[in-house]
Formats: C-alpha cells, sequence, structure tokens
C-alpha cells in the first residue's frame, strides 16, 4: 500500500481489502487536490461503485479525503467552482460550461465529491523517493534537471537533489532546453498550458478567437467517446493516455475563456509576466535551499522580465530526459 491509511482500512475491512489495495495504486498517481468522482474510479478499474463508495468513505473518517461540493455539468459532466455561478447571480449574467458551452441553470445544485487532502498531497510518493535521496543513476552525467514522476531530479557540481514539481521548475527546465535563446513569458504559460503561443497573445486581441475555441471542444467530446470505450474495454492504458490528453485540452479551455465561457481579452499581458517571473524567482529559491551551488548558477545565469533567458557566461550540458 502506498498510503498507511489504505492499510489501516484493509485491516480493519478485510473484505474491501482488494478494492481498497487497487484505489491505493490509482490515488498514488493523483497527488493533488484536484477533484475525484468515486464513479470515474469505479469505471477506470472496473470495480463496483457501491464499495468504491464505501472506501472513499472510510478514507475520509481517516482523513486522507475530503468532502467539498462542485457544480456538475448536466451535458459533459465537467466539474465547475460553485462560486462561479453564485458571482455570475450577483452580475445578473448566465453561466456557461467551459467544456461544452452549455448553460448552467441558476437553480443547479451542487454534487459532493472529494479532494485528497493537501497535507496528503505535499506528500512525497514512498514509492518513488524519500527525502532529499541521491540517485544511483547516471553518476557519470554532469548536471541533471529532469522531470521524474512527480519530482524533479537536480544535479549540478556533483551533487543531487530532489524537489516536488512545481510551475516554477517547469519553465526553468524549458529556458534550459532554450539555453541561450530569449523566450517571452507568454510563450512560456502557453507551453505551460498546451496551447500555441498566439492563442495567449493575438494580433486579434483575444486569448483565442471563438473557433479555435469550438474546435478544442469538438475535439473533447471526440475523447470523451474514446475514453468511454476504452474504458468499457477496461483498457487502463489507453483510458489513462486520453485523460490527460482531456485534462490538456481543458486546461487550454478554461485557460481561454473567463467567467461565462466568454474569450478573454488578451489585456493581461504584464500579469503573465509577473506571475512567470515570481514562480521562476520561487523555484530558484527553493533550489537554493536544498542545493545551494545550483541555485547560485541558476540566480546568475537566469534573466527574468518580459523575456526571460538561461545565459551561462560558458555553455553548460544537460541530461533533461
Amino acid at each position: 500500500m502506498y498510503f498507511p491509511e489504505s492499510a489501516t482500512i484493509a485491516n480493519r475491512v478485510p473484505d474491501l481489502a482488494e478494492v481498497i489495495e487497487s484505489l491505493d495504486r490509482q490515488l498514488s498517481s493523483v497527488f493533488s487536490t484536484s477533484p475525484l468522482r468515486p464513479r470515474d474510479f469505479a469505471s477506470l478499474l472496473g470495480l463496483d461503485l457501491n464499495q468504491v463508495d464505501a472506501v472513499f468513505e472510510l478514507l475520509t473518517e481517516e482523513r486522507l479525503l475530503e468532502l467539498c461540493s462542485m457544480l456538475e455539468c448536466g451535458h459533459c459532466s465537467t466539474l465547475i467552482p460553485p462560486e462561479w455561478l453564485d458571482e455570475a447571480i450577483d452580475e445578473e449574467m448566465s453561466l456557461n460550461c467551459s467544456m461544452c458551452g452549455k448553460e448552467i441553470p441558476v437553480d443547479f445544485e451542487s454534487s459532493t465529491i472529494y479532494r485528497m487532502v493537501s497535507r496528503v498531497a505535499a506528500r512525497i510518493r514512498p514509492s518513488t523517493f524519500s527525502g532529499q535521496e541521491t540517485f544511483d543513476h547516471d553518476k557519470n552525467c554532469e548536471n541533471i534537471f529532469r522531470k521524474v514522476s512527480d519530482q524533479y531530479e537536480l544535479r549540478y557540481a556533483g551533487q543531487t537533489r530532489s524537489l516536488r514539481k512545481s510551475v516554477g521548475l517547469h519553465y526553468l527546465r524549458y529556458l534550459i532546453i532554450e539555453q541561450g535563446r530569449a523566450v517571452s513569458a507568454v510563450e512560456l504559460n502557453a507551453m505551460r498550458n498546451h496551447v500555441p503561443t498566439e492563442m495567449m497573445s493575438g494580433s486579434s486581441g483575444e486569448t483565442a478567437d471563438l473557433q479555435a475555441i469550438r474546435d478544442y471542444r469538438v475535439r473533447f467530446e471526440e475523447l470523451s467517446s474514446d475514453l468511454e470505450s476504452a474504458q468499457a474495454d477496461n483498457d487502463l492504458a489507453r483510458a489513462g493516455q486520453l485523460e490527460q490528453e482531456l485534462n490538456d485540452i481543458a486546461s487550454a479551455i478554461i485557460g481561454a475563456t473567463g467567467l461565462g465561457g466568454r474569450v478573454r481579452v488578451q489585456s493581461d499581458t504584464e500579469r503573465v509576466r509577473k506571475s512567470v517571473s515570481k514562480a521562476v524567482s520561487e523555484a530558484i529559491e527553493k533550489i537554493s535551499d536544498a542545493h545551494q551551488q545550483l541555485g547560485r548558477h541558476l540566480e546568475i545565469s537566469v534573466q527574468k522580465g518580459m523575456y526571460l533567458k538561461y545565459a551561462p557566461e560558458e555553455p553548460v550540458s544537460w541530461t533533461l530526459t
């Protein structure tokens, strides 16, 4: 078992031990406070929904999960924060689902779902890392900056550290890949959200035009259908790939639309600059706490602003994958 809470429940309720083990394995790949629906896990893993519900309730009692309320679109099942509807009512406007574009009724009732408790999500996955461990592989590689599961493996000047993934580390790795090239904050932000740069700073003055959003929604519906088929065939590998692509498209649509599904007006270039620069600065600060030499190197070599660049005095060779 990944989580000691799961083992505790399995010992207490042996009849659910197999279900608990399957859910424990799947939850170990989450490690975030994203919304969790029992029926999604039941469908994906081919488990009985009533048993999954029971285990989720037990995990909540053990304080691994917690209950929260979300609105669920009746057309595409997308989850929406209930405060969005409250805000729409206050502004006397309609709220449309960011995925399918359908209107959410003002009398729509919220659904109870689960989230991983933040203190649990902050743990390092037991099966992969244990503190600031040193990796035995690639000892001959001088410098490493790569993502391994939900961690970043960092090696510089003969010392190796691991840090939990973050947006800032994601940006830094991209800058290292593009060593010597000035990369705009808008490009970094677009890369993070898996959308073309022009969608984030188009000359039309909008983050994305309506046709682009329609195309994303069509693709979302196609993938949703494919996911249902994969789950019906119990093809977990295929289902996992489709879920990742669905999440990427969802991020792109949500990033390009505002409240009520309206296209965002491109008036936040400065906000993007500040956000990206802040994320990079915070990441370098965390690196410095764990690896002083690497932190110092990045502090000197990374330029921040509207354009960011990793430009060391002498070219540095890195292993990034």
